[in-house]
């Protein structure tokens, strides 16, 4: 056995991929299964008749990646490959589930007559970190076979491991559907509802005007500040005092988010995540958007509503 680096040249992934050939077989026991790993040996992989995976009951199984997929997921390709490896399961896989969780990960490799070449066990898992793609912890134990005896014993300790799993076919059913939940079309607003939600649910502070717009930032002085009505400003704290400890989130909304109104599409400015009754309600705050003919701002019908649901009655967060 030898000791795998996993940086350089000497990389898990440069031990798979020789053997990701027609008619080969590729057996993984991991603790992960992330999509951006998937996308490294998918070419090679989707080749192989038959793949075998071992994953654990329960618990994330990081498919969207660690802190060093960033840059993977700014390719924003992560319903594309989640649909890849869904279709990829489906067709090539077979699943089975440990009763607890994975404490370490084993890659076998057999060529097409059977016979295992390459076996890879340690502390690593079936992720980008894992391949050596991206940087991983130093710490980590990995060794791979030099010789066919060693190869073998490992395979026999994978065929052991999975002979004793009882087969269920609703743990591949149950992948696969999770996949297909990450592949389907999201509707924009609950996205950014949500990325909203996580970016500021455990600040574990009131929201009052000074930390809503920190005047050091300088905002009160630019001109979209000082183009809106006082009553607006006004209206949106007011309603922050009054509901404070049921405001989640208060933002400033980007250019590109519109929602559609019977005379075309709006782009409102503020938005207000709200509980009530136990459920979370998303509210827009409307804002004057230009000036009128002789260059006065001008004030919508019925500006004291400054509060609307407009079009987000679905917009809930439990659908």
């Amino acid at each position: 056995m030898k000791i795998v680096r996993n940086t350089g040249t000497e990389r898990v992934i440069d031990l798979i991929r020789p053997w990701l050939k027609p008619d080969g077989q590729l057996d993984v026991v991991s603790p992960s299964l992330s999509l951006f790993a998937f996308a490294e040996v998918s070419q090679g992989a989707s080749a192989l008749p038959a793949t075998r995976l071992l994953l654990p009951r329960e618990g994330d199984l990081a498919f969207l990646g660690g802190e060093a997929d960033r840059p993977a997921r700014n390719h924003m390709q992560a319903r594309w490959l989640a649909r890849r490896c869904a279709d990829w399961i489906e067709g090539k896989a077979e699943v089975r589930r440990a009763p607890g969780s994975v404490p370490q990960s084993a890659i076998v490799l057999r060529d097409p007559i059977g016979h295992t070449r390459q076996a890879i066990l340690g502390s690593f898992g079936f992720t980008t970190e894992g391949l050596g793609v991206t940087p991983g912890n130093p710490l980590s134990l990995i060794q791979a076979s030099e010789t066919d005896d060693e190869s073998v014993l490992l395979s026999q300790w994978f065929d052991a491991q999975w002979a004793g799993l009882q087969t269920d076919p609703g743990h591949k059913v149950a992948l696969i559907e999770h996949l297909n939940r990450l592949a389907a079309q999201q509707d924009p607003f609950r996205v950014y509802a949500l990325i909203l939600l996580h970016l500021f649910r455990d600040r574990g502070e009131g929201l009052d005007e000074e930390r809503i717009v920190k005047s050091a930032t300088g905002i009160r002085n630019t001109v979209v500040w000082k183009k809106l009505f006082r009553f607006q400003r006004d209206g949106v704290i007011g309603a922050l005092d009054k509901q404070n400890s049921a405001v989640k989130v208060y933002a400033k909304l980007p250019g590109w988010f519109t929602v559609a109104t019977p005379l075309g599409t709006y782009n409102p400015d503020w938005a207000v995540l709200v509980e009530e009754d136990g459920r979370e309600r998303l509210y827009l705050v409307v804002e004057t958007k230009g000036l009128s003919f002789c260059g006065c701002p001008t004030k919508h019908r019925g500006g004291k509503n400054h509060l609307r649901r407009g079009a987000l009655q679905g917009a809930h967060s439990g659908q």
